[in-house]
């Protein structure tokens, strides 16, 4: 899925949001995208999920099925710093043949400090 939002991420951009999941799928993430493709080099940042994929910031989503917090520093990854993107991505990637997986975000803010 995909909300259209034109952003110019620069050094101090920060991402912050809520999620919850309550089944794991293969990737599970929120970030950037100019298009309707995979984009290479990737500018998802994976919290979640079961597959390595995207940027990985350090922060994971701890399995609870309660809502987590979360604060990333985008501004600091060179592989979306210093780009325009036209729309904020979410993942939810499961690929099964009876696929469950849950990702739910809430609070979503982007700001620059």
């Amino acid at each position: 899925k995909k909300i259209n939002f034109n952003y110019s991420v620069v050094a101090g951009t920060v991402l912050e949001f809520d999620f919850r999941s309550t089944a794991e799928a293969d990737i599970q993430g929120i970030g950037f995208d100019t298009d309707d493709n995979i984009s290479n080099p990737i500018q998802v940042f994976q919290v979640y999920g079961t597959q390595n994929w995207g940027i990985q910031s350090g922060l994971s989503y701890d399995g609870s099925g309660n809502w987590v917090h979360f604060r990333i520093p985008v501004g600091t990854f060179t592989a979306v710093t210093g780009k325009t993107f036209t729309a904020l991505t979410f993942v939810n990637d499961h690929d099964v043949t009876n696929p469950d997986g849950e990702s739910l975000f809430r609070n979503v803010q982007i700001f620059n400090e």
